[in-house]
């Protein structure tokens, strides 16, 4: 119990600090990534098996991320050239 309980208020602390640091919409993205990094660590550490449509759908959500992060930049310079 003391590791989950360590491991979630680490977790709470930084990501208050990357709050800080970051905008909304970066950290969001990471935060989405959470189930991605799960699985990749439960396949490289407890060497459990990752299927095809679990690596359909980290591809699809690493894919949407990407999209995301990419019209946050455009909306960025768009903005900029405006003012």
């Amino acid at each position: 119990s003391f590791l989950a309980l360590f491991a979630t208020i680490f977790a709470f602390f930084v990501l208050n600090a990357a709050q800080k640091r970051m905008g909304p919409s970066e950290v969001a993205l990471i935060l989405t990534a959470e189930p991605i990094f799960a699985a990749l660590f439960a396949f490289l550490i407890l060497h459990e098996v990752i299927g095809a449509t679990q690596w359909l759908g980290a591809l699809l959500m690493v894919v949407g991320m990407a999209i995301a992060e990419t019209d946050l930049k455009l909306s960025r310079i768009i903005l900029k050239k405006n003012y």
